[in-house]
């Protein structure tokens, strides 16, 4: 059987919910389902 190890491999165990990133991605993948924002549009950093 193969064992892969996802966490180390994908760079996911920097990727705590508590970080930055990962709560404006959040925003970003929330407002994409809501249709907040369009697919392929452009955002002000700053902003978020």
């Amino acid at each position: 059987m193969l064992v892969l190890d996802v966490c180390s491999s994908s760079g996911l165990e920097d990727w705590s919910p508590d970080l930055q990133k990962a709560k404006v991605y959040e925003k970003i993948l929330l407002d994409l389902i809501l249709g907040e924002l369009a697919p392929g549009a452009r955002l002000d950093e700053q902003s978020l």
